[in-house]
């Protein structure tokens, strides 16, 4: 598995401390898609800093959450933590 940061929709399958970026974004979603996962599972994506930018615990089999988020990223971010699924990030 292997992010893909092509276009306005990323595709982020790969858990890392190394950001995926560092270049400000202006992220307008966030869908995490689960079909594989159990109860209890994470997502978290943070700052350089460490800050949570947005977090998620699965609460069941074949989960999909969406979260329109319309917000500035202004230093990058890494995704820390995904347990199972794919982050689908759409940006402005």
């Amino acid at each position: 598995m292997a992010n893909s940061l092509k276009g306005r929709i990323w595709k982020l399958d790969t858990a890392s401390a190394t950001p995926v970026t560092t270049e400000p974004q202006n992220v307008k979603s966030i869908r995490w898609v689960n079909a594989s996962g159990v109860t209890g599972d994470t997502a978290v994506i943070k700052d350089p800093d460490g800050a949570v930018l947005w977090d998620s615990v699965q609460p069941g089999a074949n989960f999909v959450e969406y979260d329109l988020l319309e917000t500035w990223w202004s230093r990058g971010f890494a995704v820390t933590t995904l347990a199972s699924g794919t982050l689908y990030l759409t940006l402005k």
